[in-house]
């Protein structure tokens, strides 16, 4: 089920809130300021990056007014954040991790600059990786194309075959460096970190 309140109205972000945290987020990662930030609700947040470790552009909402922007507006930044800090073209799962690990800093009170922090957050975060769970079984078990589990598959599937997997994996990678590492800090060099947890991860999931 729906979150209730999490895609509603509770208190707009000032403008100066993105940069704000943007910045923490630089001076904990070491980060060169290359980060174009482009308000607008005429599309879906995104980050692209121009240059790997040099510079990239965060799409977000104009007007942060929900929990669920919030996240949103957060996400991209640990995009950003994995994507500048390092020239290498991180594996998918571990780009994921990584803007799933910036994103848990809404989910407790005055980790962040500005009034990020929802009490909603942690459930919905929960709920949207079950519903990758989800997702991520239906896309393993479709044997012909033909006779999909249903009449009309979640755009999830279609729009981009295959993200579910990495979405899962991504939030178990995020989970276990937050667990054994903590919130992010001073000195932090995300993308090591996320890749080198995955690695223990795996081994420790094989053995």
């Amino acid at each position: 089920a729906a979150i209730a309140g999490w895609t509603e109205t509770d208190h707009e972000l000032e403008d100066r809130a993105i940069d704000d945290a943007w910045r923490y987020l630089m001076e904990l990662g070491a980060v060169a300021p290359a980060l174009q930030i482009i308000r607008s609700d005429l599309v879906r947040p995104r980050f692209f990056v121009v240059d790997h470790g040099s510079s990239g552009i965060a799409v977000v909402p104009k007007t942060i007014d929900t929990p669920a922007k919030r996240f949103s507006v957060l996400h991209e930044l640990g995009h950003a954040l994995i994507n500048l800090q390092s020239n290498y073209e991180w594996p998918r799962a571990i780009d994921e991790a990584g803007a799933s690990y910036v994103a848990r800093l809404m989910e407790t009170p005055d980790l962040i600059p500005g009034r990020w922090y929802s009490a909603l957050a942690a459930a919905a975060r929960a709920r949207r990786t079950q519903i990758a769970r989800v997702l991520d079984t239906v896309e393993r078990t479709i044997q012909e194309p033909t006779d999909p589990p249903f009449a009309k598959p979640p755009w999830a599937l279609w729009h981009d075959p295959g993200a579910q997997a990495a979405y899962v994996r991504a939030e178990a990678i995020a989970t276990e460096v937050w667990t054994r590492l903590g919130p992010p800090r001073e000195g932090l060099r995300i993308a090591e970190d996320l890749a080198m947890l995955a690695i223990v991860l795996d081994t420790e999931i094989a053995l």
